[in-house]
């Protein structure tokens, strides 16, 4: 009898145990449970390709939106200054300008792949003949039109760069075509010639606009944010009015009617240049800028340093056209290898090259139509002035219009409760038009 409640219990005690190793072994370490932990460090430029991916698009890839080819890119990068810092809001700008940038370098870095790889066909078509019409082909297929036009260009520097290497080392391309070969695999390989590859693909890249943005901010740590990039033709077109003053319109789909009241989100989501279709189907460029006025300082220098950068903004957008162009493109590529390896110098070129062409820009039609106070929820004690610039085809032909129009006058002043400073915040824009 014993012996029998003996089994039985053996029998209970090994089912229990298999039964709690089953449950056991349904709790995956890599499942949901991982998936909430590591979510805790998830930054922006994670929801900038999370959004994209929701929405069954491609980064890199420039593809069908609506009526138009919309190119995309994410960029990020932290801001500097901790929220507590009066200098957090300027920060903040900087912040946004470096993801910009981030965006074009790494866009820049993937294209110039497949550039270097073109080159390095067309170098070897050279020594034979037989690959010439599937270089060719080839070639007229995986590149754009902006790359096209410097492709020659970088082609024959790295043609340059080939035969001093062939005379320095005794090497006859007809006799030894495989020394030839490896010859042009260095220089093709070389950092000194991608770095030329990919700062000039960057500056074919015309007509951008801050799609949408986001910002992360976590009590402790340097705030984050994103943008989302995105490049069409109709950008390109406008950029190009913006520079020839032209007088004609462009149209698209029917949007929604511009902002008359900016609220503090609309501020802060809001960032560099940014295109929206009104009721109507045309085109506006808008951007936001802000300044920190110096404490006791005046109220109207503030607002002039902010519309400053808001005009600086759009001569950017413009400018870049011009820097993009194929003829200015081509000579750029020269100087560009001429700077070696710093990337410190390269940015700073590029950055100059935009800058002053920028400057030579004469935009008429840039018309402040919306200011006032703003402050970021994570330090509301330091107050900024905000103004909302906007340039359009009818408000450039208005200006080039003898001394006809009026300008109406408004008086914009808000008064807004004092609110605590919040640790963690997060915002999201709504996304521009195309």
């Amino acid at each position: 009898m014993i012996g029998k409640n003996l089994f039985h219990l053996t029998i209970i005690i090994l089912f229990f145990n298999v039964n709690i190793y089953g449950q056991e072994a349904e709790v995956d370490p890599y499942g949901e449970v991982a998936d909430i932990q590591a979510a805790k460090f998830k930054t922006p430029g994670s929801d900038c390709m999370e959004y994209l991916a929701e929405k069954g698009r491609e980064q890199y890839k420039q593809m069908k939106v609506g009526a138009t080819t919309v190119l995309f890119i994410c960029g990020e990068s932290e801001i500097k200054e901790p929220p507590s810092s009066r200098k957090f809001l300027i920060s903040r700008m900087n912040g946004f300008d470096k993801a910009v940038l981030n965006g074009l370098e790494n866009y820049s870095k993937f294209r110039s792949q497949i550039i270097s790889e073109q080159v390095s066909y067309a170098l070897n078509a050279g020594k034979d003949p037989n690959l010439v019409k599937s270089a060719l082909e080839e070639r007229e297929e995986v590149l754009n039109e902006e790359e096209k036009g410097i492709f020659d260009k970088l082609k024959d520097l790295a043609n340059t760069k080939l035969d001093k290497k062939l005379k320095e080392e005794g090497i006859d391309p007809e006799a030894d075509k495989e020394e030839a070969l490896e010859a042009i695999a260095e220089i093709v390989e070389s950092s000194s010639f991608n770095n030329v590859v990919e700062a000039s693909s960057r500056v074919a890249i015309s007509g951008i606009q801050t799609a949408k943005v986001w910002e992360v901010c976590k009590m402790g740590k340097p705030c984050r944010v994103a943008v989302l990039l995105a490049r069409t033709p109709e950008q390109a077109g406008i950029a190009n009015a913006m520079l020839a003053q032209s007088t004609g319109s462009l149209k698209g789909p029917p949007g929604k009617p511009l902002k008359t009241k900016w609220k503090v989100r609309d501020v802060l989501a809001n960032v560099g240049t940014r295109i929206q279709r009104d009721e109507n189907g045309d085109y506006h460029l808008i951007t936001v800028s802000m300044h920190v006025p110096n404490k006791g300082g005046s109220l109207d220098t503030a607002y002039k340093f902010a519309t400053n950068r808001g005009n600086g903004l759009m001569r950017r957008f413009a400018g870049t056209v011009i820097s993009s162009s194929t003829k200015s493109a081509i000579q750029e590529v020269t100087n560009i290898d001429n700077l070696g390896n710093s990337e410190n110098e390269l940015n700073s070129y590029l950055d100059s090259l935009v800058e002053s062409n920028a400057e030579r820009a004469k935009i008429p039609g840039i018309a402040v139509i919306a200011q006032g106070p703003v402050i970021h929820p994570v330090n509301p004690e330091v107050n900024a002035v905000y103004t909302v610039l906007k340039w359009s085809f009818n408000s450039q032909k208005e200006a080039l219009k003898p001394l006809e129009a009026a300008q109406p006058n408004s008086n914009n002043d808000a008064n807004s409760p004092t609110t605590d400073a919040s640790s963690n915040t997060s915002l999201e824009s709504e996304e521009a038009d195309f």
